[in-house]
This record gives C-alpha cells, structure tokens and sequence, in this order.
C-alpha cells in the first residue's frame, strides 16, 4: 500500500444490484485521513457547510420534484410511492 492513499478521496460507483441504487443513480466517496501541514494535495476538495433555512425546503422539495426527484423515486419501495400517490391527491 502506498501511504498517499490514506490520504486521498476516493470516488465509487455501487454495483447497480438492487431498485434503490439504480432509482438513485449515485455514488460514493470515501475519506481518507487528513494529510498533515507539509504535506500538497492539489486535488484536495474544500468541505462547505451549507444550511438551508427552514422556510425554503417546501419549495426547494416541489422544485425537485418537478424534476422528477422525490422521496418515491428515492426510494423505489411500494409504500413509498403510494404515500406520493396520496399527497398528490390530497384536497
């Protein structure tokens, strides 16, 4: 092994093995441990926290899911999408 590898993010695409991982159509990424001061990673991402403010994520869901990204294409199981089902037709 070489011990740069314990320092570098590693990007991963599942196996697409079951109706979850295909419905979500994602990946992975694995951490490394932090490099030290001397060490120069120029690839290195910058983590930013990113606080989404209460009144903004009802519009920020229907803005998904217009796009066809809601929680029954998340996650592909039955009662998943009868719940969209019902809150699509609630009066």
């Amino acid at each position: 092994m070489n011990p740069i590898d314990l320092f570098v993010s590693y990007y991963v695409h599942p196996k697409m093995s079951n109706r979850r991982i295909l419905a979500q159509s994602g990946a992975f990424i694995l951490y490394g441990i932090a490099p030290p001061k001397t060490m120069f990673i120029p690839h290195l991402i910058e983590e930013t926290q990113f606080v989404v403010p209460q009144g903004e994520k009802g519009p920020i869901r229907e803005a998904l899911n217009n796009i066809g990204i809601n929680e029954s294409t998340l996650f592909p199981e039955i009662d998943k999408a009868a719940a969209r089902i019902k809150n699509d037709y609630k009066p």
